[in-house]
Formats: structure tokens, sequence, C-alpha cells
């Protein structure tokens, strides 16, 4: 972890580190309630009353900027609730589909989600299959993006949410499941929503989908852990990752830096040990600026709140309180800037001395890369063969002077121009 830009970013905004808004959502019972909290010490302000559900509410989000707090009222449904000064007037979204996994893109204003559904195979069975969309919370719309047919629901299992109660669409009765998935991270510099599934295999498999590029894609990579939630480290490639390894009878929790690039974990550090068979409501959270950083774990009674060292993940002290808490500071502010498919292209550097590099973040292979003279004339052609982050576009020797790039997308072509001057 580059520790310089924890301590510039330390220095930097320790004025209105305490300042920060925070909302949680308490469930004692079946009994809801929202309102300011402080994870220092696990005290509340101005809660007020929003309801009542059978079960503890899943995958808290605050909307800050826009006064909105969204959860999941069962595993079927969101629920939206917009803070109007002391009232809170919230609406009910049933999309009637198993939902988990839900993240929000404030930028436009959507949530991405896994649902389950059921489907007829043509072998006289109904299968359940994973699929990704996106629900917008302005007009109720849901677009479903991916299908994932090598990732039957019913095949996978490991102890990341622990069991969850469904509904069964086909016999109409609630069914228990263990699902092998893990909180969702939406990163919106990059346009990514990334998640870790255990396939059909057993294997441990790192999903990153490109939801908002021209054509909705992803990749997987083989992961060796047992990721529970994850939280990005602004401007780079490193995730804090909430993680658990086994050790005899115990249940180790564990915090490290994870590199969504390689796949490697460095940094880490005990957080607990506790007897389980499931895990269960484990977050980790940074506030808004990511000069904090908490981790929260339900045990069934209580809910644990430790607060870790940004550097080096060491835990720094601990809080409790009596009944189920999820909690979340919202999102900063490059969160709602529009991302285009421009973002996710470009050259650099410009100028250049030759040695010229196509960006290329969007998840789409592209066709080829031509480049034309100032004149015109084609002086090189590339093809790419695979989906990578950077294609070296190599200009030396090229007379000095003003180079036009075409590189054949599936959706609009990218044009650009780059000065040479070797």
């Amino acid at each position: 972890m580059n520790k310089l830009f924890f301590t510039t970013l330390l220095c930097t905004v320790s004025i209105v580190a305490f300042s920060q808004p925070t909302k949680a959502i308490i469930s004692n019972g079946a009994f809801l309630q929202m309102g300011d909290f402080n994870p220092g010490n696990g005290t509340f302000a101005g809660l007020q009353d929003i309801g009542y559900l059978p079960t503890p509410p899943h995958d808290f989000i605050y909307d800050a900027k826009n006064g909105k707090a969204i959860y999941q009222n069962s595993m079927n449904g969101f629920v939206v609730s917009t803070f109007n000064g002391k009232s809170i007037d919230s609406k009910d979204y049933d999309l009637l589909n198993n939902l988990i996994a839900p993240t929000f893109m404030p930028a436009n204003k959507k949530i991405a989600f896994f649902s389950v559904q059921k489907e007829f195979n043509g072998y006289g069975s109904n299968e359940e299959t994973l699929t990704f969309s996106t629900f917008d919370v302005n007009n109720g719309e849901t677009n479903t993006l991916l299908k994932f047919n090598d990732l039957s629901f019913d095949n996978v299992s490991a102890p990341f949410y622990g069991k969850v109660t469904m509904l069964d669409r086909f016999t109409n009765s609630n069914i228990e499941k263990e699902v092998a998935i893990s909180k969702p991270l939406y990163i919106a510099q990059k346009d990514l929503y990334i998640i870790m599934i255990r396939d059909v295999t057993g294997t441990n498999r790192l999903y990153k989908i490109h939801v908002n590029s021209p054509n909705p894609n992803f990749t997987s990579t083989r992961c060796e852990y047992n990721i529970i939630d994850m939280t990005s480290v602004a401007g780079t490639d490193i995730v804090k990752a909430l993680y658990f390894e086994k050790s005899g009878s115990l249940i180790l929790l564990k915090v490290g830096d994870f590199n969504i690039a390689n796949n490697t974990m460095t940094n880490s550090s005990d957080i607990s040990s506790f007897n389980a068979s499931s895990i269960d409501n484990g977050s980790l959270k940074f506030n808004t600026d990511q000069s904090k950083l908490f981790v929260t774990r339900f045990d069934g009674s209580k809910t644990n709140i430790y607060s870790l060292n940004v550097e080096s993940n060491l835990l720094n002290s601990a809080a409790t309180y009596s009944g189920n808490i999820q909690f979340d500071y919202g999102f900063n502010e490059s969160y709602y800037i529009p991302k285009t498919y421009l973002d996710y292209l470009g050259l650099y550097p410009n100028p250049s001395t030759g040695l010229v590099y196509f960006k290329n973040n969007s998840g789409i292979i592209p066709n080829s890369i031509k480049v034309y003279n100032n004149v015109g004339q084609l002086v090189r052609s590339i093809k790419v063969e695979e989906m990578v982050a950077q294609t070296l576009i190599d200009l030396s020797g090229m007379a000095r002077g003003i180079y036009h790039i075409r590189v054949d997308m599936l959706g609009p072509d990218f044009i650009g121009k780059v000065a040479v001057s070797n």
C-alpha cells in the first residue's frame, strides 16, 4: 500500500473527518429505525421509526447527496426512502425475483444487482440461473444486462452470506439457500461492479462487470481468498477486503489490501475469531474521504464494530450495539459524475517520444488500431487479440508531427491524435 497516499490524505482531511454524515438502519426484531450514527462509539441521534420487517434488511445504502436510503425489504424488492426534514417518505418496489448483491451507481441513479430466476431447461425441469440487471430508482424500470448460464444457483454453496430465505415462485413457499457470493463493490471511476462467486466447481472467482459500457460485459479470474466485502482505495487498483480463513474449528476474520489487477492480498491483519458455520452481515466501510475504516459483524444478538488503522489494517478500537446495525457514509463527489464512452478510452502520453499507449477500460476488445500520418497515409495497423487495459502503439522512428489514430470498436469508433516529438 502506498503510505504516502494515506499520509497526505490524513493531513488534508483531518479538519472535516469527524463531521462527515453517516446514516444507519437498526433492526431489533421486526422493528426498524433509521438515524444518524457514530460508528466510533456506537451511538445514535435523530432516530425515526420506519416500519416493520420479518427479517433484518439487507445491504443498506446511503445516498447522502440526494437524501435517500436504499435497502431490501425482502429478498424480492427494494425500499427507497427519502429524508424530508423530520419525516421519511418510503416507496416499496417488489421485483418478484430473488434479489442479491445490490449496489448503487449514483451518477445514473440505478441499482445494479443479481437476481435468481427459475427457467424451464427443456428437459422436464426448472433450473435456477443468475442474471445481472439494473433498477432505475427514478422510474422503477428494470433492465436485464447479462445472464450467467454457467452459474447454476442450486450448485453453489459457501458461507459468505450464510443462509437466506427466498420465495420459490413456482411453489409459492419459502425455501432456505446458502449463497456463495460476496457483497459487491462498484468503482465508478473504472465502471466496474466487482463480486466474488464460488462457481460450480467449488472455485472462488472474482467477476468484474462493466455495467455502463456500450456493450455490458464481464471477465472472471480465479481468486484464492474467501472475500466477504470490499471497499476501494481511491485512484488505485487496491481494495480493502474483508475475508475469512478457517483455522481448525475457528473462523478468522481478516482485512487486507487486495489488488484487483492481479488478485493478490497484502498487508493482512486479524480482526476477530469465532465459531460459526456461516458468516452473515459482515461489512467493511470507508468514510467518505477515506480517513477512517470500519468493520462490522452481527453475531446474532449484537453488532460488533471495529475501527481499523487505514494504513496497516490493524485494530484500533471496538464498540458494540445491541441489535442489528447497518450503516453507510455514502459516496464521494466523483461517484456522481456521469461517465461517457470516451471516459474509458484514451491515448497517453501525449505528446510522445514514440511509444504511445491506447487505454481501454471499456471491457470491449477492439477489432483493430490504425495510425495515419497528417496527410492521411496509413503508417501502422495493429490487430488486438485480447482484452487488455493498454495496448502499445510503437511510433518510434517516425517523423515528428501529428498522427491520427482510429480504433475500430464494437460501439462508436475511437478517434484521437497524438503529437510525436522524437
